[in-house]
């Protein structure tokens, strides 16, 4: 599998190669040309926006918004937390027998023959 990944991306280097090679001996651009100055442009784009947002976050502000996103985790990692621990203690109190049980008449009739057997043959 790594072997034909490594096979095409060579291809793929190759054929860039080619192409820029053509684009330098032709002085003209193809069409991939025009893709990567696209690509490029909304790049730069999407740049510039970074920079505008990171530049309203001056020191107050970016102090506000780490703590905004520090607060937000630990309320996430609290519940998490504590819905485990509710999972843990609905699990332990179902393995025990909290004495809840009410014995309301006598036991069934199997109940009791499987008790008989059980005192006639023990093990």
């Amino acid at each position: 599998m790594l072997t034909l990944i490594f096979i095409v991306s060579l291809a793929i280097l190759g054929a860039m190669l080619g192409l820029k090679w053509i684009e330098e001996k032709k002085e003209k651009k193809l069409f991939l040309g025009q893709l990567r100055k696209r690509a490029d442009a909304m790049a730069m784009k999407i740049i510039s926006r970074l920079k505008i947002f990171f530049g309203i976050l001056d020191a107050k502000n970016g102090k506000l918004f780490v703590m905004f996103f520090a607060v937000a985790l630990l309320r996430i990692a609290s519940g998490i937390k504590r819905g485990i621990s509710l999972k843990k203690i609905k699990f332990l109190n179902s393995l025990r027998v909290s004495g809840n049980l009410e014995k309301h008449g006598s036991a069934s009739f199997f109940l009791k023959n499987v008790s008989e057997y059980k005192n006639k043959h023990p093990k």
